[in-house]
């Protein structure tokens, strides 16, 4: 989000530096499906620019334009849902898979969110079995917040997917299918 990385910019020109693709998902994690056409462009925009600065000052080109759509929300109507789009191909956005839409969507979405001591249990318990829908391929969709790396849920839930036999995969191939992009 934007508004994350105005307030923490070291963060992430550290996370340029060391590889890491830094991606759009909005200014304020605004629900697309309740903002008018101007708002959106607004949203995706003014993080573009943000992005592109800290690329910029990390001294790294920008290898890779990638966008989510908070809450997988992509507009309220199917015409909101095509403008959304010409809005992503207009300011060059591509998915990372060559899917039909240009922004990155999960497959897998195990619910990782508001996490609490009095719910982590339930949370862990719920989000590993969702994680049995992985298949070869899946998209993840994890959430790295402070309460759910302060009480391993994060890492809990990493250990598992290993042990389901799946990998994760370092950004290289999303480096090298932008070199061929651009």
């Amino acid at each position: 989000m934007g508004k994350n990385l105005i307030k923490r910019p070291n963060i992430a020109t550290r996370a340029i530096r060391e590889g890491f693709i830094i991606g759009n998902h909005s200014y304020d994690h605004s629900n697309f499906n309740k903002l008018n056409q101007a708002h959106a462009r607004g949203q995706i925009e003014k993080t573009d620019k943000i992005i592109n600065d800290l690329y910029a000052r990390s001294g790294i080109r920008r290898p890779a334009k990638y966008f989510r759509f908070p809450y997988g929300s992509k507009g309220r109507t199917p015409r909101a849902k095509q403008y959304n789009q010409v809005i992503l191909h207009d300011l060059e956005y591509f998915a990372p898979f060559h899917v039909p839409s240009l922004d990155w969507r999960w497959d897998v979405d195990v619910g990782d969110w508001h996490v609490s001591k009095k719910n982590r249990a339930r949370k862990l318990r719920m989000a590993k079995k969702r994680l049995k829908a992985l298949g070869p391929n899946s998209i993840l969709d994890l959430h790295d917040q402070a309460p759910n790396l302060e009480m391993f849920v994060f890492q809990d839930l990493c250990q598992e997917v290993v042990h389901l036999g799946y990998t994760f995969h370092d950004n290289t191939r999303f480096h090298e299918q932008a070199d061929k992009y651009f």
